[in-house]
């Protein structure tokens, strides 16, 4: 019988080292660092421009403020009739400008748009270049006052700004100007201050980031220490595991479901362990009872065998009775015919009795023959019906064992299911298990039915045995008194004549039994074919329950190869 193929266990390979790159400390830390980036970013990005706008703002205002204050003194300069004077203009307007900013600074511009004052003297006297204020010129040629404010304008690349104001008069226009990348100056040394900063706190949350993570993983690790040992069937307690119990964060709850899990796996690999204990004496048990079973077919086998050769034997014994008796016939119808010439020659009588009482000796040795042969078959037969109760009591054994066994299939599916996954080749088990009890079942209802038939033909074997036998002991009774009268023949030849009559009376009741001894024997011989053609039938029934056993046999080793297999398995895991 074909074994099934042990399905191929897939491989895994394991890499239990992780490189920094791939581990959930740089992707942490890199969120972190990513977090702060854009925190810093979106700050700088609010932060700078709306700061940019105040400084400027600012700077405008108190630009407006120093033209106007300072237009006071044009004001007066103009009342006192010093607006010519150079040194005049110089002393009053040379230092005046944005505190702290180098390119501020006062110019004053006549009303056809000459410069009456410039801090750089090659200018003074030239026409002004500022294109504001060559409108504000513009709008005085026209008669108008425009009001002091402070403009942008583009000068040769430079962003700059410039504050006027004209005198009532309108005949002169003090201008103040700035350079608005000095103006920013303040606010660009911040942003650079602020950036540095942002990056040194990026650097400072980054390495906090990557120590609490670290402490944070650490247990994570643990953790995955502690599963990675249940991967290799290593159940045992892991020391320190306590602390992570009693943690009561994310990770305390993932190490009191790693513990549960494991306290959960060892009770179901001790319940398998000990369900595979069981299995596997079960099966040593059916493995023991299959190989005693066979013994016990093989010998019923060999006692079903016997009897078939007896059965044969008796066949074979009963034809040679036949012959006998025929022959024994044909002497009883000599000895008429001496007893015809019995009148007519005594001698010839004497010599015939003599004869006669040797073929009468002869006759009395088959019978006896014939007698012994009777009872062997009888005992023979009798023997059969024995076997046949063994096999019987067998089958009994077979079925006993195979509900015992579909019993056990039943536990072992109901435990499988409870595995669940891990019961899966339990379950496998339980299901081959379960078709050899089918199948012994099956062959014990075909073997209850064969010993039933056998028994059947047992019983009416010996009833005719017993018959045969009452036939034999009237025929051996028979034989007797014939013995008997050949002896008074033998003594009273000299009265054979008188006796001539009775001696025919006598010839002729025994052709009578002769007849009835021949159609006897006719039937035991029939018998005896009939009932060696049984046994060779139950002989090869027998033959064909002893493959079945062999099967059962076979199928318990398988059983219990697979039920050691098991228990090694669990012997594996370490508790």
């Amino acid at each position: 019988m074909k074994r099934d193929k042990k399905p191929k266990k897939e491989k895994i390979v394991r890499n239990d080292r992780v490189t920094f790159l791939h581990s959930l400390k740089f992707r942490m830390s890199l969120l972190t660092a990513g977090a702060v980036i854009i925190a810093a970013v979106i700050i700088l990005a609010l932060v700078i421009p709306e700061a940019k706008s105040t400084l400027l703002d600012q700077t405008k205002n108190y630009l407006h403020d120093v033209t106007v204050s300072n237009g006071a003194t044009l004001e007066m300069m103009r009342k006192q009739i010093k607006l010519k004077d150079p040194e005049a203009l110089k002393d009053s307007f040379q230092n005046v400008g944005l505190d702290g900013i180098d390119s501020s600074y006062a110019y004053v511009v006549t009303a056809d748009g000459t410069m009456q004052y410039h801090p750089t003297a090659d200018k003074i006297g030239k026409p002004v270049e500022n294109a504001v204020i060559k409108d504000v010129v513009a709008q005085m040629a026209q008669g108008k006052r425009p009001e002091a404010k402070v403009a942008s304008y583009d000068f040769n690349g430079v962003q700059k700004y410039a504050a006027y104001y004209v005198d009532e008069a309108r005949s002169s226009v003090l201008v103040v100007s700035a350079d608005q990348s000095e103006i920013l100056a303040p606010l660009n040394k911040v942003t650079y201050i602020s950036i540095g900063a942002s990056v040194a706190v990026i650097i400072i949350m980054v390495i906090v980031s990557l120590i609490l993570i670290t402490a944070s993983l650490r247990p994570i690790s643990k953790i995955s220490a502690i599963v990675g040992k249940m991967s290799r069937m290593d159940f045992t307690p892991t020391p320190g595991s306590e602390k992570l119990v009693s943690r009561k964060d994310e990770t305390g709850v993932m190490s009191r479901s790693v513990a549960e899990l494991r306290r959960e796996l060892v009770a179901m690999v001790e319940e398998i362990g000990q369900k595979s204990s069981e299995l596997f004496g079960a099966s040593d048990r059916l493995d023991k009872d299959a190989s005693s079973t066979a013994k016990t077919v093989s010998q019923v086998e060999s006692a079903v065998g016997d009897i078939a050769s007896g059965a044969t034997s008796q066949a074979q014994e009963t034809q040679s009775a036949t012959e006998h008796v025929i022959r024994m016939g044909d002497m009883i119808e000599e000895t008429n015919q001496e007893a015809e010439l019995l009148e007519n020659n005594s001698k010839s009588m004497k010599n015939s009795s003599d004869h006669a009482m040797t073929i009468l000796n002869e006759l009395m040795s088959v019978n006896e023959r014939t007698k012994t042969s009777i009872e062997e078959i009888y005992e023979q037969t009798n023997i059969t019906n024995a076997s046949a109760q063994k096999i019987k009591e067998a089958t009994t054994l077979i079925a006993s064992i195979a509900e015992e066994t579909n019993l056990l299939s039943l536990n072992a599916s109901i435990e499988a299911a409870r595995a669940g996954e891990q019961g899966r080749g339990f379950a496998v088990v339980a299901s081959q298990i379960q078709k050899l009890a089918e199948q012994s079942n099956e062959s014990a209802s075909q073997i209850a039915e064969i010993t039933s038939a056998l028994i059947k033909d047992s019983t009416r074997a010996v009833e005719t045995m017993q018959q045969v036998r009452d036939i034999m002991d009237e025929q051996s009774d028979k034989m007797t008194q014939t013995d008997e009268m050949f002896r008074q023949v033998d003594k009273g030849v000299s009265n054979a004549m008188d006796s001539v009559v009775n001696i025919t009376g006598k010839i002729e009741n025994l052709d009578d039994s002769r007849g009835k001894v021949v159609d006897v024997v006719q039937n035991l011989s029939a018998i005896a074919e009939e009932n060696a053609a049984s046994s060779q039938e139950t002989s090869a029934s027998v033959a064909e329950v002893g493959n079945i056993v062999i099967d059962i046999s076979e199928n318990a080793a398988q059983l219990k190869d697979i039920a050691q297999g098991l228990e090694q398995s669990v012997k594996k895991i370490r508790l």
